[in-house]
């Protein structure tokens, strides 16, 4: 699926106010965090006939990681351990 399709169903949820946030990595592929599927290739049928090639990048993987736990860090409210 497009970045694009995923960012228009998001667009609805943050102008309602719902914490979402989004980065696209420019070039990152499907499954780009799967190291024990890279290289793979298949044809989903969302991609309109095209194959699909996983390529997995660790440099993404990490920055995607950081991100998230930033953004979980803004967004939630953890209870210290009793």
């Amino acid at each position: 699926m497009p970045p694009q399709e995923c960012i228009s169903r998001l667009e609805p949820l943050k102008e309602r106010g719902a914490p979402v946030e989004w980065h696209v990595f420019p070039k990152a592929t499907h499954c780009w965090d799967c190291s024990d599927q890279h290289n793979q290739r298949w044809n989903p049928p969302w991609a309109g006939g095209r194959a699909v090639v996983y390529l997995y990048d660790s440099k993404i993987t990490d920055e995607s990681a950081e991100r998230v736990f930033e953004f979980l860090s803004r967004h939630m409210k953890l209870e210290p351990k009793k």
